[in-house]
């Protein structure tokens, strides 16, 4: 299938606010209670409903074999995740040290996939439907899911955080939501109906944030890490809104240069495990300690500058280890499917292996068929 140039600008910009977001995970720059109290303020937490919105904008088309391609990034990446923390860090060894890369965002994603089969034969059946009638369904399900999100976050304070019900249920209902704006042409809105969503919400979290910021802060605190966060994580309604009424004025209104188009065409396939690399808790962090401290020596006057041009070079770091990554993979399949291995397979040894296997093999298929026959006389 070919890339849409703005989709794939849309989906970096997507991925550099999480490689932003991870660094604040990691613990790395949080001490910054102004900067990351604007960064709340911007309404910049849409990251995550994005990248679920470009998925079912486009509808996923489940095949193991990619189910299992996703499964063992997140592999490979815990596995040299452990490596890592075993060689560097063997006191911290621990077997959790395994379940690192990917966190609940893949296994959720991997759920979403293996249930996109019935999700897109039900939307299938809306395509000759009327837009009144595709409306109405979305605002069914939009009930059900404001239903189940207020209580949960209302009354219990808890804000998504592994792979609980809320997290599956937000992915769920963004992609359906993403497949119903396509049935509806809603790209075909004009740019300043589209544009009212995103700036209301940042004006709307602008205001909130000049009231409850020095609040928060007086306390020691950022927004993030206060009982307000539950309403500016990727699961509030506004947020997830605010991701769909951006993807649409990407597909249906926002041209870049050509050059900037195929740069990002170019990098659109490795974001996944741009998120794995960042998101790794092993090694993710060294990733962004090199440029950070380079950055402070030259840039000590200017936090906010440090800390995105710090996001931008681990954001290149990460693209640069995951095509490495892929590059390895393609040269180790050429030489499996090349002329080096027929000729190891051909070989005498592998040869004489490959006979004693299937000499064994047919012994004791011999062997079950005389049993076989012992028992019904």
């Amino acid at each position: 299938m070919k890339r849409n140039p703005s989709i794939e600008v849309f989906r970096c910009l997507l991925m550099f606010l999480i490689v932003l977001w991870h660094g604040y995970v990691h613990g790395l720059w949080n001490e910054d209670v102004a900067l990351w109290n604007l960064f709340f303020c911007l309404g910049l937490t849409w990251h995550v409903d994005g990248f679920v919105a470009i998925s079912g904008w486009f509808g996923i088309r489940f095949h193991w074999s990619k189910l299992f391609r996703m499964w063992g990034m997140c592999a490979f990446y815990t596995l040299v995740s452990a490596v890592y923390v075993y060689v560097f860090h063997r006191p911290d060894f621990h077997f959790k040290t395994l379940v690192v890369s990917g966190g609940w965002f893949s296994a959720c994603y991997m759920m979403l996939m293996m249930i996109t089969p019935l999700i897109n034969a039900g939307i299938e059946k809306l395509h000759d439907a009327s837009p009144l009638t595709i409306v109405g369904a979305w605002f069914t399900l939009a009930l059900a899911f404001l239903c189940c999100w207020a209580p949960y976050q209302l009354f219990t304070g808890i804000h998504a955080h592994g792979v609980d019900g809320s997290s599956f249920a937000t992915l769920l209902f963004v992609y359906l939501t993403a497949r119903c704006a396509r049935l509806l042409h809603l790209e075909r809105l004009k740019r300043w109906q589209l544009l009212l969503i995103p700036l209301g919400y940042v004006l709307a979290m602008s205001a909130f944030g000049v009231v409850m910021g020095p609040r928060i802060a007086a306390k020691g605190g950022t927004v993030w890490n206060s009982d307000w966060c539950r309403f500016t994580y990727y699961n509030a309604p506004h947020v997830w809104a605010t991701a769909m009424a951006l993807l649409l004025l990407f597909v249906g209104h926002f041209k870049f240069p050509a050059w900037l188009g195929r740069l990002a065409t170019f990098c659109g396939p490795y974001m996944f495990g741009i998120y794995l690399v960042s998101d790794t808790t092993a090694f993710g962090p060294e990733l962004y300690r090199v440029p950070q401290a380079w950055l402070v020596e030259r840039l000590h006057w200017h936090p906010a500058l440090i800390i995105t041009l710090t996001a931008v070079s681990t954001f290149v770091l990460c693209l640069g280890i995951e095509i490495v990554r892929k590059t390895a993979l393609g040269l180790i399949e050429r030489y499996l499917s090349g002329p080096l291995w027929r000729r190891f397979l051909a070989s005498r040894p592998c040869a004489f292996i490959t006979g004693r296997f299937q000499a064994l093999q047919t012994e004791l298929l011999h062997r079950f068929q005389d049993l076989a026959a012992v028992e019904s006389d």
